[in-house]
Protein backbone atom coordinates (compact mmCIF):
# COMPACT_ATOMS: atom_id res chain seq x y z
CA UNK A 1 0.00 0.00 0.00
CA UNK A 2 2.88 2.35 0.90
CA UNK A 3 4.65 1.56 -2.35
CA UNK A 4 1.48 2.24 -4.33
CA UNK A 5 0.97 5.57 -2.56
CA UNK A 6 4.58 6.66 -3.15
CA UNK A 7 4.36 5.66 -6.80
CA UNK A 8 1.13 7.63 -7.19
CA UNK A 9 2.64 10.73 -5.60
CA UNK A 10 5.70 10.49 -7.86
CA UNK A 11 3.45 10.22 -10.92
CA UNK A 12 1.49 13.32 -9.88
CA UNK A 13 4.69 15.27 -9.22
CA UNK A 14 6.20 14.35 -12.60
CA UNK A 15 3.01 15.10 -14.50
CA UNK A 16 2.78 18.58 -12.94
CA UNK A 17 6.41 19.44 -13.72
CA UNK A 18 6.69 21.13 -17.14
CA UNK A 19 9.99 21.83 -18.86
CA UNK A 20 10.29 25.34 -20.29
CA UNK A 21 10.68 25.75 -24.01
CA UNK A 22 13.88 27.29 -25.30
CA UNK A 23 14.44 29.73 -28.13
CA UNK A 24 16.90 32.40 -29.26
CA UNK A 25 14.36 35.21 -29.32
CA UNK A 26 10.85 35.90 -28.07
CA UNK A 27 9.00 38.73 -29.79
CA UNK A 28 5.96 40.09 -27.93
CA UNK A 29 3.51 41.71 -30.35
CA UNK A 30 2.90 40.92 -34.00
CA UNK A 31 2.49 44.35 -35.58
CA UNK A 32 4.92 45.98 -37.97
CA UNK A 33 7.64 46.44 -35.35
CA UNK A 34 7.38 42.89 -33.98
CA UNK A 35 7.29 41.34 -37.44
CA UNK A 36 10.32 43.38 -38.52
CA UNK A 37 12.29 42.20 -35.49
CA UNK A 38 11.23 38.57 -35.97
CA UNK A 39 12.04 38.51 -39.68
CA UNK A 40 15.41 40.20 -39.19
CA UNK A 41 16.40 37.70 -36.50
CA UNK A 42 15.17 34.70 -38.49
CA UNK A 43 17.02 35.87 -41.58
CA UNK A 44 20.15 35.88 -39.40
CA UNK A 45 19.53 32.24 -38.51
CA UNK A 46 17.89 32.66 -35.11
CA UNK A 47 14.97 30.63 -33.75
CA UNK A 48 12.09 33.01 -33.04
CA UNK A 49 8.78 32.61 -31.19
CA UNK A 50 6.31 35.46 -31.71
CA UNK A 51 3.54 35.87 -29.16
CA UNK A 52 0.34 37.83 -29.81
CA UNK A 53 -2.42 38.23 -27.22
CA UNK A 54 -5.11 38.82 -29.85
CA UNK A 55 -6.58 36.01 -31.99
CA UNK A 56 -5.28 37.72 -35.15
CA UNK A 57 -1.86 39.16 -35.88
CA UNK A 58 -1.04 42.68 -37.01
CA UNK A 59 -2.06 44.93 -34.12
CA UNK A 60 -2.51 48.60 -34.95
CA UNK A 61 -0.51 48.15 -38.16
CA UNK A 62 -3.56 46.49 -39.68
CA UNK A 63 -5.32 49.86 -39.40
CA UNK A 64 -2.53 52.11 -40.68
CA UNK A 65 -3.85 53.86 -43.78
CA UNK A 66 -1.33 56.64 -44.38
CA UNK A 67 1.97 56.29 -46.20
CA UNK A 68 5.35 55.33 -44.80
CA UNK A 69 7.55 58.41 -44.52
CA UNK A 70 11.14 58.03 -45.68
CA UNK A 71 13.64 60.66 -46.84
CA UNK A 72 16.19 60.31 -49.64
CA UNK A 73 14.81 57.07 -51.10
CA UNK A 74 15.60 56.22 -54.71
CA UNK A 75 11.93 56.60 -55.62
CA UNK A 76 11.76 60.04 -54.04
CA UNK A 77 14.88 61.14 -55.89
CA UNK A 78 13.46 59.79 -59.16
CA UNK A 79 10.51 62.15 -58.63
CA UNK A 80 12.93 65.07 -58.55
CA UNK A 81 12.80 65.66 -54.80
CA UNK A 82 16.46 66.20 -54.01
CA UNK A 83 16.26 68.72 -51.17
CA UNK A 84 14.97 66.33 -48.47
CA UNK A 85 17.18 64.96 -45.70
CA UNK A 86 17.14 62.86 -42.53
CA UNK A 87 17.52 66.04 -40.47
CA UNK A 88 14.55 67.71 -42.19
CA UNK A 89 12.43 64.63 -41.51
CA UNK A 90 13.61 64.67 -37.89
CA UNK A 91 12.69 68.34 -37.48
CA UNK A 92 9.25 67.73 -39.00
CA UNK A 93 8.67 64.94 -36.48
CA UNK A 94 9.79 67.16 -33.60
CA UNK A 95 7.51 70.00 -34.70
CA UNK A 96 4.57 67.60 -35.02
CA UNK A 97 5.26 66.40 -31.50
CA UNK A 98 5.35 69.96 -30.10
CA UNK A 99 9.08 69.48 -29.50
CA UNK A 100 8.44 66.95 -26.75
CA UNK A 101 10.03 64.16 -28.81
CA UNK A 102 13.52 62.79 -28.20
CA UNK A 103 15.64 64.48 -30.93
CA UNK A 104 18.05 61.54 -31.09
CA UNK A 105 15.20 59.14 -31.80
CA UNK A 106 13.57 61.33 -34.45
CA UNK A 107 16.95 61.65 -36.17
CA UNK A 108 17.45 57.87 -35.99
CA UNK A 109 14.04 57.52 -37.65
CA UNK A 110 15.02 59.96 -40.39
CA UNK A 111 18.35 58.24 -41.00
CA UNK A 112 17.04 54.68 -41.12
CA UNK A 113 13.62 54.96 -42.75
CA UNK A 114 14.98 54.73 -46.30
CA UNK A 115 16.79 51.46 -45.48
CA UNK A 116 13.58 50.08 -43.96
CA UNK A 117 11.68 51.00 -47.14
CA UNK A 118 14.39 49.39 -49.30
CA UNK A 119 14.24 46.24 -47.15
CA UNK A 120 10.49 45.94 -47.65
CA UNK A 121 10.95 46.39 -51.38
CA UNK A 122 13.44 43.51 -51.29
CA UNK A 123 10.75 41.34 -49.64
CA UNK A 124 8.35 42.16 -52.46
CA UNK A 125 6.44 45.24 -51.27
CA UNK A 126 4.57 46.99 -54.07
CA UNK A 127 5.65 50.43 -52.89
CA UNK A 128 5.69 53.68 -54.82
CA UNK A 129 6.57 57.20 -53.77
CA UNK A 130 3.41 59.23 -53.22
CA UNK A 131 3.76 62.88 -54.17
CA UNK A 132 1.26 64.03 -51.54
CA UNK A 133 2.47 65.21 -48.14
CA UNK A 134 1.43 63.42 -44.98
CA UNK A 135 0.44 65.26 -41.82
CA UNK A 136 3.23 67.50 -40.54
CA UNK A 137 5.54 66.81 -43.47
CA UNK A 138 7.27 69.74 -45.18
CA UNK A 139 8.32 67.52 -48.08
CA UNK A 140 6.50 64.81 -50.05
CA UNK A 141 8.13 61.69 -48.58
CA UNK A 142 5.23 59.28 -48.21
CA UNK A 143 5.55 55.75 -49.65
CA UNK A 144 2.92 53.06 -49.96
CA UNK A 145 1.17 50.57 -52.25
CA UNK A 146 1.22 51.72 -55.85
CA UNK A 147 -2.55 51.16 -56.18
CA UNK A 148 -3.22 53.67 -53.42
CA UNK A 149 -4.49 51.11 -50.90
CA UNK A 150 -3.75 51.21 -47.16
CA UNK A 151 -0.10 50.72 -46.29
CA UNK A 152 -0.61 48.78 -43.03
CA UNK A 153 -2.62 45.87 -44.40
CA UNK A 154 -0.23 45.59 -47.34
CA UNK A 155 2.81 45.41 -45.06
CA UNK A 156 1.24 42.82 -42.77
CA UNK A 157 0.29 40.53 -45.67
CA UNK A 158 3.86 40.82 -46.96
CA UNK A 159 5.41 40.16 -43.54
CA UNK A 160 3.14 37.21 -42.82
CA UNK A 161 3.88 35.64 -46.21
CA UNK A 162 7.60 36.09 -45.62
CA UNK A 163 7.41 34.68 -42.09
CA UNK A 164 5.62 31.56 -43.33
CA UNK A 165 8.49 30.94 -45.75
CA UNK A 166 11.14 30.98 -43.00
CA UNK A 167 11.33 27.79 -40.86
CA UNK A 168 12.83 29.66 -37.88
CA UNK A 169 9.69 31.66 -36.98
CA UNK A 170 6.73 30.34 -35.02
CA UNK A 171 3.75 32.69 -34.62
CA UNK A 172 1.32 32.09 -31.74
CA UNK A 173 -1.86 34.19 -31.64
CA UNK A 174 -4.04 34.15 -28.49
CA UNK A 175 -0.92 33.79 -26.34
CA UNK A 176 -0.59 36.56 -23.74
CA UNK A 177 2.72 37.34 -22.04
CA UNK A 178 2.17 37.96 -18.33
CA UNK A 179 5.73 38.41 -17.11
CA UNK A 180 9.26 38.96 -18.38
CA UNK A 181 11.58 36.62 -16.47
CA UNK A 182 14.78 38.15 -15.11
CA UNK A 183 17.62 36.05 -13.69
CA UNK A 184 20.81 37.52 -12.24
CA UNK A 185 19.86 40.92 -13.61
CA UNK A 186 19.36 39.69 -17.17
CA UNK A 187 16.22 38.97 -19.17
CA UNK A 188 15.89 35.20 -19.45
CA UNK A 189 12.45 34.54 -20.93
CA UNK A 190 8.73 35.05 -20.47
CA UNK A 191 5.70 33.57 -18.78
CA UNK A 192 2.71 33.10 -21.05
CA UNK A 193 -0.97 32.24 -20.82
CA UNK A 194 -1.67 30.13 -23.87
CA UNK A 195 -4.72 29.66 -26.05
CA UNK A 196 -5.85 26.88 -23.68
CA UNK A 197 -5.66 29.34 -20.70
CA UNK A 198 -2.77 27.40 -19.19
CA UNK A 199 0.44 29.13 -18.16
CA UNK A 200 3.77 28.05 -19.58
CA UNK A 201 7.32 29.39 -19.71
CA UNK A 202 9.72 30.09 -22.54
CA UNK A 203 13.45 30.43 -21.82
CA UNK A 204 14.94 32.89 -24.27
CA UNK A 205 18.31 34.51 -24.89
CA UNK A 206 16.53 37.79 -25.65
CA UNK A 207 13.06 39.34 -25.59
CA UNK A 208 11.78 42.09 -27.87
CA UNK A 209 8.77 44.03 -26.56
CA UNK A 210 6.85 45.35 -29.57
CA UNK A 211 3.48 45.91 -27.93
CA UNK A 212 2.94 49.45 -29.21
CA UNK A 213 0.60 51.63 -27.20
Amino acid sequence: MKRLLIASLCTIALSSFAFAEETDLVVVGSGGAGMSAALTAAQAGKKVIMLEKMPIIGGNTNRAEGGMNAARTLQQLEHGITHDSAMTMSLDAQKGGHYLNNPELTLALGENAKEAEAWMLSLGADFCHRMGRGGGQSVARGHGPCDGSAVGAHIMKLFYKTAKSIPGIEIRPSNKVTEVIVKDGKVAGVKVIGKDKKEYTIDSKAVVLATGG
